[in-house]
């Protein structure tokens, strides 16, 4: 397992939507490179459909109003890039697809959105966004250590592991705990987790796949606030890519497809 301080949407975003300071656009090299083959879209037939350089503009300015000060999710309500798309086969006949964005004029950069379909239904729609990323040691005496690095026997280990533990807890800068139930058996002291294979693709006739290995715990936690479902979901969880491995924490809220407009 190694570890690298490029975080995980960097490796993701392999490529730039913005140029590569030759004179031209990625979607306009694309677009030249694939006409000429018969290859074809990894994109097509997507959820909404969603394709890699398609423009997002989400309506959720209300919605973070009035749910201000109950959700630690960032705000977040304008125009984004989509530069890669995930999926995941959950089971037979239910997938994941999630699209990986890039936000403009924000500083809430990058962001995803995750689709739930079951036989091509769409069940639900979650916006996560990154809350803390961790670089791995193997072993410490806490979970985090002073160089802010995730030791491994802490969050995978067998005393009392914190991704797939019974729930999770954040620590706020401003001293608060804000306490996490797990969605899976929440009353079962059992270490409960999921594994799973993610697809990557970053380019609309990709041949060159990528894979994330993701080890999951999944929490969610009710708010006193009727914005957003009056729950804000949190996913703890080990990510592996081919030449690198983190702790992730995501803070995500579920919005529906009205509040999404392809541009």
């Amino acid at each position: 397992m190694s570890v690298s301080n490029v975080g995980l949407f960097a490796q993701i975003a392999k490529k730039t939507i913005l140029g590569d300071g030759e004179g031209t656009t990625l979607w306009e090299k694309w677009t030249k490179k694939y006409d000429e083959k018969n290859i074809p879209r990894v994109d097509a037939n997507l959820p909404l459909g969603i394709k890699i350089g398609s423009m997002i503009e989400l309506d959720l300015l209300a919605a973070f109003v009035l749910g201000e000060g109950d959700y630690i999710t960032p705000l977040f309500s304008g125009k984004g890039e989509v530069y890669a798309f995930g999926k995941i086969n959950a089971a037979d006949s239910l997938e994941v697809y999630r699209f990986y964005i890039r936000a403009i004029n924000q500083d809430f950069e990058d962001y995803f959105l995750e689709f739930g379909l079951q036989n091509g239904e769409i069940l639900s729609i979650i916006l996560y966004s990154l809350y803390q990323e961790l670089d791995l040691i193997e072993s410490a005496d806490e979970p985090v250590n002073a160089d802010g690095k995730a030791a491994l026997n802490h969050w995978l280990g067998d005393n009392s592991p914190l991704i797939g533990s019974k729930d999770f807890t954040i620590f706020m800068q401003d001293g608060r705990q804000i306490n996490y139930i797990r969605i899976d058996s929440p009353n079962d002291n059992r270490v409960i987790r999921t594994e799973e294979k993610e697809t990557l693709y970053d380019e609309p006739k990709d041949t060159e796949l990528e894979y994330i290995t993701n080890i999951v715990g999944e929490y969610a936690r009710a708010v006193d606030n009727t914005a957003f479902g009056n729950k804000e979901i949190l996913i703890a969880r080990l990510s592996e890519l081919k030449d690198s491995a983190y702790i992730q924490i995501f803070i995500g809220v579920e919005i529906n497809k009205n509040q999404i407009r392809i541009i």
